[in-house]
């Protein structure tokens, strides 16, 4: 028996669909079922099977680059326990947490990451020359990787597509930006330089943490 709908409807697996945001996955499936209104699902549903698998792969890469960057943070911070001579107490206690905290993003990254069926890149090899001769060489370049991660979360949060992804990457950017904070006022900083903070892309981020990457 032949379907009563026409050919110009909407598949029902995509009529009650909703968008939203401005991100490229976003973008095309938004222009597919725009067409799916008017030329049928049928004609169309390949490029909105395409963009959800355009959009996984998206979310993965931006995810897996993020873990990357946790690694070396968690990396830094593990050492820096170690081998800062002069750390006060006050600064440990902190900084114990902001390992923690670092360690954390590193596990639930790795995790969703899994759970997207892709697997995660190399963990990168690290070495962090003499950030920790002393407390004030260590918080200068600490200061450095935690404003370099918050601007980069912000860089890479309009260009994730998942709805959970985007609340996962939040959550972790703004326990960054404290990490940031805490720094620069242990430094006798302001805790931000300006109202807002400029994103970085993946290329720029890269550029700015190339120095601790060894491979």
């Amino acid at each position: 028996m032949r379907s009563s709908r026409s050919s110009s409807e909407p598949a029902p697996g995509l009529a009650g669909i909703q968008v939203g945001g401005i991100t490229r996955g976003s973008f095309i499936l938004r222009g597919a079922l725009a067409a799916a209104a008017v030329s049928g699902a049928g004609a169309v549903t390949p490029f909105v099977r395409a963009a959800f698998a355009q959009s996984d792969a998206t979310d993965s890469a931006i995810l897996d680059f993020a873990l990357r960057l946790e690694i070396v943070e968690a990396k830094f911070y593990d050492e820096a326990l170690v081998k800062v001579p002069d750390m006060s107490s006050s600064l440990r206690h902190v900084i114990q947490d902001v390992r923690d905290h670092e360690h954390q993003h590193q596990e639930t990254l790795n995790e969703t990451i899994l759970q997207l069926g892709i697997s995660t890149s190399q963990p990168p090899k690290v070495e962090f020359g003499d950030a920790f001769t002393d407390q004030a060489r260590f918080l200068a370049v600490a200061k450095g990787l935690e404003d370099t991660s918050v601007a980069a979360y912000n860089g890479a949060t309009p260009q994730l597509f998942a709805a959970t992804m985007i609340a996962l990457v939040g959550t972790i950017a703004q326990v960054e930006a404290r990490h940031a904070a805490l720094i620069r006022d242990f430094l006798g900083e302001p805790i931000t330089d300006n109202a807002f903070e400029k994103p970085l892309d993946e290329s720029q981020v890269t550029d700015r943490v190339k120095p601790f990457i060894t491979g």
